[in-house]
């Protein structure tokens, strides 16, 4: 990261930003653990400053106008095109639920001590906007235009974010699990296993 420069713009986002975050965290245990104190400190002010972003990006998100549906075509055309904070658009039809992709526990702890009312008042938007956010392959509310279907990580990930960034009880996490798609569905078992550590 340092060689890179990278590092997260509140006001755009990036898809792989829970990733980068967890992965210096990483980088610093590992660092400690081989008694490099140097590497660990900057991988740790590197994580610090990328979380301030993360903050700064999710209180973002509630600042925008909030969409119960689309009441016009010119309103979802700007959206397919664009996105949002929450929908980043990869390119037009093609969205990433990137606030909440690689999401970890220990992201969301932090995040859950920091601005746990802003993360119930995106939570709503996106439930408000996507009720059938917990059926894998389901038909889009918005994630991917004119596609046909939405990608399992869609529901993976708004299942991670449900469990980690809130205190649904696991009585309320199991209502929003879905059939498995096949005898060995990854994403099924991930969510089973999330539910037990309640």
């Amino acid at each position: 990261f340092q060689k890179s420069k990278w590092e997260l713009d509140n006001r755009t986002g990036d898809p792989y930003a829970n990733r980068y975050l967890a992965s210096m965290l990483g980088f610093a245990r590992l660092a400690d653990q081989a008694g490099d104190a140097t590497a660990a400190s900057a991988a740790r002010d590197q994580a610090a400053v990328t979380a301030e972003g993360l903050v700064a990006w999710w209180e973002r998100t509630v600042q925008e106008p909030a969409f119960g549906s689309f009441t016009n075509t010119t309103q979802l055309d700007a959206f397919i095109n664009h996105g949002d904070k929450l929908f980043l658009a990869l390119a037009p039809h093609r969205h990433q639920l990137a606030l909440w992709q690689d999401l970890t526990p220990g992201i969301a702890r932090g995040l859950r001590e920091r601005i746990p009312m802003v993360l119930e008042a995106v939570w709503q938007r996106f439930a408000a906007l996507c009720p059938t956010w917990p059926f894998a392959g389901a038909e889009p509310q918005v994630h991917f235009g004119e596609n046909f279907v939405d990608t399992p990580d869609f529901a993976l990930d708004a299942f991670r974010a449900r469990a980690w960034l809130s205190d649904a009880p696991p009585a309320e996490l199991a209502e929003d699990l879905d059939l498995p798609r096949c005898p060995a569905d990854l994403d099924y078992v991930i969510k089973l296993a999330i539910i037990l550590e309640r």
